[in-house]
């Protein structure tokens, strides 16, 4: 019996993991997010139609916020698993209208969990605000558990101890969380990793706040072998504010395809950096008529603690997020060469090229405006794609003076001259960034034509607002003669 029991042990862990990985994502019931907001979806119908209520946690109106109704649907191809699903949120507390998408997982855990992504649209009073109405966002929604759940999950001893050691562990861990962190300066320089185990290096800011560096990206919709990438950004008023605001533009080496970056860097209460970011993906399509963008997807970074002689290259999809660490790691200052080699290798190799095609290229440079009235100068694009200039914007929301401000970016060097591009502007009269996302089209003697899209960052007063701070759009420049 004795030398049964680890053969029964594996049995029993065998048939728990098949149960669970068998198990269906169900929609129904009570859900909490990582903002605090619960909602409640009642039973979905054989159409996939469902009905339920949001509560949420926060809001960036002034009226006092009140449970709301939804009202979605589920798809109903698969049927056996993890479904995707849309919903739609009618605030009854403000004129405004939310919708969400998503999917609904179960983790090898057999825990429940909604990835998801909305739009939040706002009321504006005329259609020349209508830049400013849509904010982008992600949350990831649990089971609402009750304290009856928690309760039943602690045994009698461990609750006990909660009661009477509790109150000593939250003073113990207030005492030892460092009061010096809050005033911290956060620093982009570094070596960055993200959830899905993407590695970034960004090099040092020169005195305009731009900078450059390097990514290796762990995950791409292509067959292609991943290359290290070079990237080029800028960061919004280099001061002594803290926690700024900050864009960047990827050029894949491997696929004909730009992503741009906007984000804020944060340091919290125990001096831990976090880069909290939005990206948008622009790839290259044959014809003005059948362009498309990538989705807008949230990406959380830490810096990096990388051990002396780890190569930059190793990421791994799923590996753990390491926050900083004291000191310099040991193998920085080798993955900041290389990401400078990775960087000038390419544009050599981008340049030798380009430097024989027959094609006609798309020439960025020169003046344009879009359909805001908005202005922008880009200097000429050098040899290796690289480009500033000067943005000159129509609208605000601002109370500052609008002041011209610069612009830096790429343009990706692609073979059939439809090349698409992306920059950083860098707002000097606002704590707020922006990047720009698109491609340039002037096919068939047709007037040249800019089709971009933009996410506009602002800077907010801590990670717990990050919610509200990302604008999207669309805007469409033209060239001025």
């Amino acid at each position: 019996m004795v030398h049964a029991t680890p053969f029964l042990l594996v049995l029993s862990l065998a048939m728990l993991a098949s149960a669970l990985s068998a198990r269906k994502c169900t929609l129904t019931g009570r859900w909490t997010n990582d903002l605090g907001s619960n909602m409640t979806i009642m039973a979905v119908n054989e159409k996939g139609e469902f009905l339920g209520s949001y509560h949420t946690a926060v809001t960036a109106s002034g009226n006092e916020i009140k449970v709301s109704p939804l009202q979605g649907s589920q798809h109903r191809t698969n049927k056996d698993s993890q479904a995707t699903f849309g919903f739609t949120v009618n605030w009854s507390f403000s004129d405004s209208v939310t919708v969400f998408t998503g999917q609904c997982f179960v983790d090898e855990d057999g825990k429940e969990v909604l990835r998801t992504m909305w739009l939040l649209r706002s009321n504006v009073d005329s259609i020349k605000d209508d830049w400013k109405a849509t904010m982008v966002g992600t949350n990831v929604f649990t089971r609402l558990r009750t304290k009856k759940d928690v309760g039943s999950a602690l045994s009698p001893s461990t609750a006990a101890a909660m009661g009477t050691g509790g109150c000593c562990l939250l003073l113990a861990l207030a005492l030892l969380a460092p009061r010096s962190a809050v005033a911290r300066k956060c620093n982009l320089q570094g070596l960055w990793r993200n959830e899905l185990g993407s590695n970034m290096t960004l090099l040092a800011l020169d005195a305009a706040g731009t900078f450059t560096g390097s990514y290796h990206t762990a995950v791409a919709d292509t067959d292609k072998q991943i290359l290290v990438s070079p990237l080029q950004g800028a960061l919004q008023h280099s001061s002594n504010k803290g926690q700024p605001t900050f864009g960047f533009t990827v050029q894949w080496q491997f696929a004909d395809s730009i992503t741009t970056f906007v984000g804020q860097c944060f340091v919290d209460r125990r001096g831990k950096e976090t880069l909290e970011t939005t990206w948008l993906g622009r790839a290259a399509p044959a014809r003005l008529d059948s362009v498309s963008l990538l989705p807008t997807m949230s990406r959380r970074l830490c810096a990096l603690a990388v051990p002396a002689g780890t190569a930059l290259a190793a990421a791994v999809a799923g590996m753990q997020i390491f926050c900083q660490a004291d000191g310099t790691p040991g193998g920085e200052k080798a993955n900041v060469k290389e990401a400078k080699a990775t960087n000038n290798k390419w544009w050599l190799n981008q340049r030798h090229k380009h430097s024989t095609r027959k094609s006609k290229v798309c020439d960025l440079s020169g003046w344009w405006e879009n359909d805001l009235g908005s202005k922008m100068l880009v200097d000429e694009v050098d040899s290796y794609g690289n480009f500033s200039g000067e943005y000159h914007t129509a609208v605000s929301s601002a109370q500052k003076p609008i002041e011209p401000s610069p612009l830096v970016g790429s343009q990706h060097l692609d073979e059939d001259g439809l090349c698409t591009f992306g920059f950083t502007v860098n707002w000097k009269f606002s704590d707020s960034t922006a990047v720009f996302v698109g491609q340039c089209f002037g096919e068939d003697s047709r007037e040249e034509v800019l089709q971009t899209s933009w996410m506009l960052r602002e800077k907010v007063d801590s990670q717990h607002n990050d919610w509200k701070a990302t604008r999207v759009g669309r805007n469409t420049f033209k060239r001025v003669a």
